[in-house]
């Protein structure tokens, strides 16, 4: 037989320790289409082609890996160590063997003494050492000096025990000791001391409490120092009250074993620091556009870290606006407007935080923008004014030109202009009023004075938007004044959210709120009444419980002073989170009862079926359990073949489960040889079965000759003699077995299984079970 050659099972670690991880790989890559992980006797895993079968040794914490064939052992226990067997089937065989060893971690190391006031040259002494873990060896140290075994010192019980005869001065110790495995050591104690609690930081007034504790048999015992100065404190706990800052420093506990006289210590760092007790801001500068300006962050009490806040949220660096080293003031290179805001900051320490008052921060800025309005020509004679204002006597033609209006602020110092014209006309017969170029009537909205100087809306209304002129007409001329673009403020109207009313926990939902309004409403937007976020689109955060819940959207006009709501309830279901298919059992085998099972977690309204992407119906020997979680096969056939999946719907959306492919595992059936004359003639054995049989060619019942579906028969043997093919299916264990008799070379035949005789059996029987 040919098969894998040089390949071996390499593990990550071996021994490994109790709890660990260990994976098992080949040492280089093959294909196994076929094949089996073994502990022991019991089979862990089978797969075949791309399906994978657990088998009944299989535990959680075992892994397999189709690509690499890697299994993978997960927090081992002392039971898993043992003989792991990678089996490999097709297309080439092969027995891989690996003895895994888990240990157990060396823990719990105590010692006893049998005195330690002795008197030197008389008196002997006794250790004893004992400790947990699998295996273990023994050492001792008399200070940092290796313990050997001679003369009056003796090691016994596998080094577990030490006698020395005879003390001397020189044995005073300390006595320690050292107990190690393949994957651990450890040395008597005290070792590992800590203290807690494990906070190091306090208030100023609090009380401390601190606990020394250390592995030890027999216990430790403790005492303590205090920036390296030894206190009058002994016992594992030191208390401190009313305590202050100068009492800031190292704490040192110190673990000794009276019987080893060995210790260890540790230290911790504490800090006592007094809280912040106030912090204002304080202002620098003008508070003008453009100009330079500064605020200051005064805390009482001991700063870490200084940040700083506008209208509630961080402020970070940005343009025109920098920090101080210790970010305690903040720098405006020059005012703009965008500045004004609420600007508080947050004085911290390790042990408190306090944020000051807002500080309001309005930018004085302009004029800008200074404009002059008013009528743009005016018949002789007649009053102008207009506000902020400037009113004339009775009108004459000399006073057409320019009229500039001066806006001053008094606080930025600063100036700006605005100019109209005025075109004072000759004598005016008529006047007349248009709209978007068109004459404007009187009706019962409009009207005009006597002299139609003036146009009045009774009741202002969208409709009157336009383009308004006014045209003076005399016998010799007429002059249309510029258009006036009148646009009605209004709103907000027929306020409305748009967006789903449904939606599942895990998502979140976009809402959009739309009003009819002049100029555009500004939206806020509440939730359970409690005010969420502001503009027109509002996300959701991703719900976690279902329910109903209400949105609400308030549009605002800041010209009409109105307002306008809507609400939506949006009611939130719980969402399906996974759809999954089992099987029981997992092999399916033909002609037995099998189940498939959609595990939904999450409720739902519906479940179907599908199979090959189509639906799936009960059918003669296919049924579905009541709630139609289970499709059940009452006797499996080839027939059932094909791609399963579950559709599991709510009332927003179907999942679909992974598919399950299920291909029946039958046979061997149906078993033929077939005779391919020729020089060497050959013989191919050929049956039905799923997965496909493994071969074997016995040849007169004695001798096996092949492990391929075709041999080639040698030319010395080929007359009389007795060729047996063994197809057996590596998932069923069934086994069938055909003869072919060569008498003639040249003849070619096909020979159909037939029951086996019972002689050939006993014949087969000892070379088969070898093999198999």
């Amino acid at each position: 037989m040919q098969g894998l050659r040089a390949v071996t099972l390499v593990p990550s670690a071996n021994p490994v320790a109790v709890g660990s991880n260990v994976t098992l790989s080949l040492n280089e890559s093959v294909p196994i289409t076929v094949g089996l992980w073994l502990f022991g006797s019991s089979t862990l895993i089978m797969w075949y082609n791309e399906d994978i079968l657990t088998g009944s040794s299989h535990q959680e914490g075992i892994d397999f890996d189709i690509n690499t064939y890697q299994l993978t052992l997960t927090s081992v226990t002392l039971k898993r160590s043992g003989l792991y067997a990678l089996d490999a089937l097709k297309p080439n065989k092969t027995n891989i063997e690996f003895l895994l060893e888990v240990q157990e971690p060396v823990s719990n190391i105590s010692t006893t003494v049998s005195g330690t006031s002795l008197v030197e040259f008389n008196d002997s002494v006794s250790f004893t050492c004992s400790a947990n873990g699998t295996p273990m060896w023994f050492s001792w140290k008399n200070g940092s000096s290796t313990v050997i075994n001679e003369g009056r010192v003796q090691l016994g019980n596998n080094g577990r025990s030490l006698v020395i005869s005879g003390v001397t001065q020189y044995d005073s110790g300390p006595f320690s000791c050292m107990v190690a495995n393949n994957i651990s050591s450890q040395q008597n104690g005290p070792r590992d001391p800590t203290i807690s609690p494990d906070k190091s930081t306090y208030t100023s007034g609090s009380s401390i409490t601190l606990t020394c504790s250390a592995a030890s048999n027999p216990v430790a015992s403790f005492y303590w120092k205090f920036n390296g100065t030894l206190l009058n404190v002994n016992g594992p706990v030191f208390e401190l009250t009313n305590t202050f800052q100068n009492l800031s420093g190292q704490y040192t506990c110190i673990a000794q074993n009276m019987v080893t006289l060995r210790y260890a210590a540790v230290t911790k760092v504490i800090q006592v620091i007094d809280p912040v007790s106030a912090v204002a801001v304080n202002s620098s500068g003008n508070l003008v556009e453009d100009m330079p300006f500064n605020l200051t962050c005064n805390a009482v009490g001991p700063v870490d870290s200084i940040q700083w806040l506008k209208d509630g949220v961080h402020l970070d660096p940005i343009h025109g606006i920098t920090f101080s080293s210790d970010n305690t003031t903040l720098y405006f290179s020059h005012l703009i407007q965008s500045d004004d805001g609420l600007y508080q900051c947050t004085a911290s320490n390790a042990v408190s935080s306090m944020t000051s008052k807002a500080y309001t921060l309005l930018v004085n800025y302009g004029p800008i923008n200074t404009t002059a309005s008013g009528f743009g020509s005016t018949a002789v004679g007649a009053n102008v004014a207009d506000g902020p204002i400037l009113a004339t006597a009775p009108v004459s033609q000399n006073q057409s030109g320019a009229y500039t209006c001066m806006a001053f602020n008094s606080v930025t110092a600063k100036s700006n202009n605005g100019s109209v014209m005025l075109t004072v006309l000759g004598n005016v017969d008529y006047i007349q009023w248009m709209k978007n170029g068109a004459v404007v009537f009187p009706n019962d909205e409009i009207t005009f004075s006597i002299d139609n100087l003036t146009l009045s809306f009774n009741n202002l209304s969208i409709d009157d938007d336009g383009l308004y002129q006014c045209e003076a007409i005399n016998p010799v001329s007429n002059m249309t004044s510029a258009a006036y673009n009148l646009m009605v403020n209004y709103g907000p109207w027929n306020t409305v959210i748009h967006g789903p009313n449904m939606t599942q926990t895990g998502s979140t939902v976009t809402l959009n709120c739309t009003a009819d309004s002049y100029p555009e409403s500004l939206y806020s937007w509440y939730y359970n009444n409690s005010w969420v976020g502001q503009g027109a689109v509002y996300i959701t955060k991703a719900f976690s419980l279902s329910g109903s819940k209400i949105y609400t959207c308030l549009a605002f006009n800041n010209i009409t002073g109105l307002n306008s709501s809507s609400a939506l309830a949006l009611t939130v279901i719980e969402a399906i989170v996974t759809v999954n298919l089992t099987a029981s059992p997992l092999i399916p085998l033909a002609y037995q009862s099998m189940m498939l099972t959609c595990n939904v977690k999450g409720p739902f309204n519906n479940l179907r079926w599908l199979r090959n992407n189509q639906t799936f119906q009960p059918s003669n020997g296919v049924t579905f359990s009541a709630d139609n979680t289970t499709l059940s096969f009452s006797s499996l056939k080839t027939a059932d073949d094909g791609r399963y999946q579950c559709v599991a719907t709510n009332a927003l959306q179907e999942y679909t489960s992974q598919p399950y492919d299920l291909l029946v595992i039958f046979g061997p059936q149906s078993v033929q040889v077939i005779v391919h004359p020729g020089i060497p003639p050959v013989l191919t054995c050929l049956a039905l079965s799923q997965p496909p049989a493994v071969y074997n060619w016995i040849l007169n019942s004695n001798t096996i000759v092949g492990n391929q579906s075709s041999i080639e028969i040698p030319i010395n043997s080929i007359l009389g003699s007795n060729y047996t093919c063994v197809a057996k299916n590596p998932l069923t264990g069934v086994t069938i077995y055909t003869s072919q008799v060569i008498n003639n070379p040249n003849a070619a035949g096909i020979v159909k299984a037939s029951v086996a005789l019972t002689t050939l059996l006993v014949l087969l029987l000892p070379v088969l079970e070898e093999y198999f």
